[in-house]
């Protein structure tokens, strides 16, 4: 199942389905249509894969409170993970507060406390943790989860989205909250794999009975991986169905006019810049994008590489056409290129 997530996920990254204006908002779209239909147990209007029509973003359409909760907590969980901020109880509380408001106004962010009582058994008497280790059992968890983000340099791609199927497995199981936790666990999971670039996992309104069906055999029998494997093979049908339709979406764009071949061949090409979170040149970008006047010391102490290491990944990104310096070395700033004339050989940084 490894090698299947890998795979797709590389072929999505290759389609170029992400170099559309618009990506991001129609996933997070999707991301909390589905989120809120699978808490209501209702189908939603829009299928579970990318929609290229204009109608389906319309902000007219009218929509439940459940749906404009989880959006207004997805805008806050973007503004975490785009500052690499530490999850801490505090964080959870508030996006808790924002997911189970019944209240229009944003001026404050309400919180949620943890639950005091009991809640009813699952399916199958499954129950969740004491009301009693609640504070604990969030705080072990928010640590364990700072750690591994600490270590993240020394994980593959696909070993990351299994402990963030970790988080989830977890987060429902704990239940912090009287309500909103399955939405709350779902956007946790988003969130730790916003935040490093990947893409998020969603699960369709549809597949409520086998995503509950894949919880409860995880967790009566312990085994974490039956639930792994059930969101894996989940991402792979969703992202599969993604490629399909934008392949339809292709196809019905006008045809480009084709140019002459020029007489001379480049020794480089023109090639999209690609970038990698789990590469050390992926992240010096990501960080340049978040705050384009980092010094080389500075990124030096943030990722653990050192000064002199940090120049020469400037140098071959300046030499490749992925970084410019704009103005002098003290009051300037970097600007990240996402075209440039690069080797082939090395796409994805």
């Amino acid at each position: 199942m490894k090698d299947s997530l890998n795979d797709i996920i590389t072929k999505y990254h290759a389609s170029g389905i992400e170099q559309l204006p618009n990506f991001n908002q129609l996933w997070t779209r999707i991301l909390i249509l589905h989120s809120a239909a699978l808490s209501e147990n209702t189908t939603p209007a829009e299928p579970n894969y990318m929609s290229f029509d204009p109608k389906a973003n319309d902000e007219n359409q009218a929509e439940t409170m459940t749906v404009i909760s989880l959006a207004r907590a997805y805008k806050k969980m973007e503004e975490y993970a785009r500052n690499h901020v530490d999850i801490d109880i505090n964080k959870l509380c508030v996006l808790a507060g924002i997911i189970n408001s019944d209240d229009l106004n944003e001026s404050e962010e309400p919180s949620c406390n943890f639950r005091k009582h009991e809640l009813p058994e699952g399916p199958d008497g499954l129950s969740h943790a004491p009301a009693k280790n609640i504070g604990n059992l969030v705080r072990h968890l928010c640590n364990d989860i700072n750690e591994y983000r600490r270590q993240i340099s020394l994980k593959s791609t696909i070993d990351y989205y299994y402990f963030t199927f970790d988080i989830q497995r977890m987060l429902i199981y704990i239940s912090p909250w009287t309500s909103g936790n399955a939405r709350m666990a779902r956007l946790v999971t988003n969130w730790m794999q916003c935040e490093y670039g990947l893409l998020p996992t969603r699960v369709d309104a549809n597949d409520s009975k086998s995503y509950i069906e894949a919880y409860r055999d995880s967790i009566l029998h312990n085994n974490p991986d039956l639930f792994r494997s059930y969101l894996s093979e989940t991402m792979c049908v969703h992202l599969s169905e993604d490629l399909k339709a934008f392949s339809v979406y292709v196809q019905s764009l006008p045809k480009p006019v084709k140019k002459a071949e020029p007489k001379k061949k480049r020794a480089y090409i023109h090639t999209p810049l690609i970038i990698n979170p789990l590469k050390t040149r992926g992240k010096i970008l990501q960080l340049l994008l978040d705050n384009p006047k980092l010094s080389a010391a500075a990124i030096s102490k943030i990722i653990g590489v050192s000064t002199k290491g940090i120049e020469r990944h400037f140098s071959r990104l300046k030499h490749d056409g992925y970084l410019r310096r704009i103005g002098p070395d003290k009051g300037g700033h970097w600007e990240v290129v996402f075209t440039g004339d690069a080797n082939q050989d090395d796409m994805a940084y």
